[in-house]
């Protein structure tokens, strides 16, 4: 919100709704919702035709819709995708895991492969290992459906599965019920990588349950999106395409927080 408001071509007025579910019904409900009194729209969202129908009826209408974090593939109708190299952020969390501990077993704890993004870290992740570390075992991921108790379930079982485990790359949502599990079982002889430096994950930094957090530069993600919203608007015509707007990437250790 601070970042539409410090906007100075044009007056801002923000919309902000939450969306609790990945559930595309809803998520297009939400999308039709905001439609009606918004200009334009920007959305993280899983990667499904059901959403892919109503962007594009949207776009159809004159209401531009912008891909933020994960990108929306499907039908090709958003407006721009604001966000980070998933892939990169897959190879960069590979790379600090090989230097980080010894070869054997490493897990990935992912969200849902619906999410493009969440996708792209698994292939750029398991991409490092084949190429730089083949001496690494990059297991099959685990899902935590971007739920709490289910990632505390998920790593629970896998460190059940995989005693000799590496290392842990929490790739998704939930996080916090990751942590608690880690922190229940003491296991603070693995690297641990997740994503994005909130509350739990700083607290899991400095007490050593997590030991590098790949981040999002927040200003950066909002202050890229109002100028895309309304350099797209500014337009005499709609552009064509998918335009991208592509987000350094942060790193914090225990140290730098």
């Amino acid at each position: 919100m601070e970042s539409s408001r410090n906007y100075q071509k044009n007056p801002i007025e923000p919309l902000i709704e939450y969306c609790d579910t990945l559930d595309p019904v809803q998520v297009s409900e939400a999308l039709s919702r905001l439609a009606q009194k918004a200009d334009a729209i920007a959305i993280v969202a899983t990667d499904h035709p059901e959403v892919a129908q109503t962007i594009a009826r949207l776009k159809q209408r004159g209401v531009p819709v912008f891909a933020l974090l994960s990108e929306l593939p499907a039908g090709g109708q958003s407006a721009a995708f604001i966000g980070q190299d998933a892939r990169k952020v897959g190879r960069t969390a590979g790379w600090a895991m090989r230097h980080m501990t010894d070869p054997g077993p490493v897990g990935i704890i992912s969200g849902s492969h619906r999410y493009v993004c969440q996708e792209l870290y698994e292939i750029g992740f398991r991409g490092y290992f084949r190429e730089k570390a083949p001496d690494f075992r990059v297991l099959e991921p685990v899902f935590s459906h971007e739920d709490p108790a289910v990632a505390a379930r998920a790593t629970r079982a896998l460190l059940a599965e995989e005693p000799q485990l590496r290392g842990l790359y929490v790739a998704g949502g939930g996080i916090e019920g990751s942590v608690a599990t880690l922190r229940e079982l003491g296991r603070q002889d693995l690297f641990v990588i997740s994503h994005d430096l909130t509350a739990t994950t700083r607290g899991a930094l400095i007490d050593g349950t997590i030991d590098m957090l790949i981040s999002l530069p927040r200003r950066e993600l909002a202050e890229r999106t109002v100028e895309a919203m309304a350099a797209w608007l500014a337009e005499p015509q709609p552009p064509e395409g998918t335009r991208q707007y592509l987000l350094s990437i942060d790193i914090y250790t225990p140290e730098s927080v």
